[in-house]
C-alpha cells in the first residue's frame, strides 16, 4: 500500500498523474500548445513593457522602475525571437524559454514588491504566483520547483527592503499564496494533461481503424481534396481488395479473417508508410504514393503480392501514377479502382468461380 502511494505520488509530480507512456504521448501536443501560449504570452508582456517604459518619462510614480521595465522588455524579446526561430526543432530550447520567460516574471513581481515599494505589500509577486503555474504546461514537478525557487527568492530580499508589519504580512502571504500555487498548480497541471490525452485518444479514434490501426474512410474522404498539393511531380493511387473474406469467415470463423485483414494492412503500411494508407471498407484498402518512380512502386507491389500469397492469401491490386499536373482525384481513384476489379475477376476466373464481384 505505502509503495503505490509512493508511486501514484511519483507519477503525479512526474508525469500529470499518467504513466509514463502516456504522458509520452501528449509530449508533442504539449509542446506545440506551449509554443503558441509562449509566443502570444511573450508578445503581450512586450507591448506592456515597453508602454510602461515609455509612460515612466511622464509618471513620477513609476520612473524608480523605468530600467527595469528596460531589462525586462530586452528579455522578453529575446526569448520571443529564441522560441520563434528554435523551438520548434529544439524541444529543450522551448523548454528553457519558458523556465527564462517565468523567472522574468517572477523576478518582476518580486522587484515591484520589494525594492521598487517598500512601504507596500507585495501584491505584484502574489498575482504572479497564482498565475503564471497556469500559463504553461508541464510536468508538476518542474512548476513547483520554480515556485519554491522564487519563494525562497523572495524571502531574504524582503528582510532586506521591508520592516515591521508589512514585512510580516508579506512573508505570511508568499508562504500562504506559495503553497496553495503548488498545489493548485500540481492539480491543473493533471486536468490539462489528461484532457490533452482524451482529446488525443477521441481524435485518432474519429480517424484510425480499430482492426488494421490505419487511417479509417473517414480521414481518408478529408484527405483527398489536399493530395494534389502534397506531391511535387506525381502522385500514385494504389487500390487493394482481399479476396476470399467472406469465405475465410465463414469457414473459419471472423477471427481468422480479421488476422488476413491485419497482415494485409501491416504489408501496406510497410511497403508505402502509415501516413497514406487508409483502410475503406471491409476488405478495400486505399493507398497514396507521392513523388515514388512507377518501377519501384511496381516492385513494392510484386513483394506485397509475394508476401501475402506466401500466407495464403490473395488481393486485387489496381495502380494508376498520373503527374502532378494532370491530378484529378476523382479519375485516379475510379482508375485504380476498375484496374482491381479487372484483377479481382481474372483470379475468379481462373479459380472457375463465377459471382458478382462487387
Amino acid at each position: 500500500m505505502k509503495q503505490s502511494r509512493i508511486d501514484s505520488l511519483r507519477e503525479l509530480l512526474l508525469y500529470g498523474g499518467m504513466t509514463r507512456e502516456e504522458y509520452n504521448q501528449i509530449t508533442g501536443e504539449i509542446q506545440s500548445s506551449n509554443r503558441k501560449n509562449l509566443l502570444v504570452y511573450t508578445a503581450v508582456a512586450g507591448v506592456y513593457l515597453i508602454c510602461m517604459y515609455f509612460l515612466s518619462f511622464f509618471s513620477g510614480s513609476i520612473s524608480a522602475n523605468r530600467y527595469v521595465y528596460f531589462g525586462a522588455t530586452l528579455v522578453d524579446g529575446a526569448i520571443f525571437a529564441a522560441a520563434k526561430c528554435q523551438s520548434q526543432k529544439h524541444p529543450r530550447v522551448l523548454l528553457a524559454c519558458i523556465y527564462v520567460f517565468i523567472s522574468v516574471l517572477y523576478t518582476f513581481g518580486i522587484v515591484l514588491g520589494t525594492i521598487s515599494n517598500t512601504d507596500q505589500l507585495a501584491v505584484t509577486f502574489v498575482a504572479a504566483l497564482l498565475a503564471v503555474p497556469l500559463l504553461f504546461t508541464d510536468c508538476p514537478v518542474r512548476m513547483v520547483a520554480s515556485i519554491g525557487v522564487f519563494v525562497l527568492a523572495f524571502m531574504p530580499v524582503v528582510f532586506l527592503t521591508k520592516t515591521g508589519y508589512v514585512r510580516t504580512i508579506d512573508i505570511i502571504d508568499v508562504a500562504m499564496f506559495g503553497t496553495m500555487s503548488m498545489i493548485t498548480s500540481t492539480y491543473m497541471m493533471r486536468v490539462k494533461c489528461q484532457r490533452i490525452l482524451f482529446e488525443q485518444r477521441a481524435l485518432m479514434l474519429s480517424q484510425t481503424d480499430v482492426l488494421t490501426g490505419l487511417y479509417n474512410r473517414n480521414l481518408y474522404e478529408r484527405s483527398l481534396a489536399g493530395y494534389p498539393a502534397r506531391c511535387r511531380e506525381s502522385l500514385s493511387c494504389i487500390f487493394v481488395d482481399v479476396d476470399g473474406l467472406h469465405e475465410l469467415n465463414n469457414t473459419r470463423g471472423h477471427a481468422a479473417g480479421d488476422e488476413m485483414l491485419r497482415f494485409v494492412a501491416e504489408g501496406m503500411r510497410k511497403r508505402f508508410g502509415v501516413e497514406h494508407t487508409y483502410r475503406i471498407g471491409g476488405d478495400e484498402f486505399v493507398a497514396f504514393v507521392p513523388d515514388r518512380p512507377e518501377p519501384a512502386i511496381s516492385e513494392a507491389l510484386e513483394d506485397l503480392r509475394r508476401s501475402v500469397e506466401g500466407a495464403g492469401y490473395h488481393v486485387a491490386i489496381g495502380c494508376v501514377t498520373e503527374k502532378r499536373e494532370k491530378i484529378d482525384m476523382t479519375d485516379i481513384i475510379r482508375g485504380a479502382e476498375t484496374r482491381m476489379d479487372q484483377a479481382k475477376k481474372q483470379y475468379y476466373e481462373d479459380k472457375g468461380v463465377i459471382r458478382d464481384i462487387r
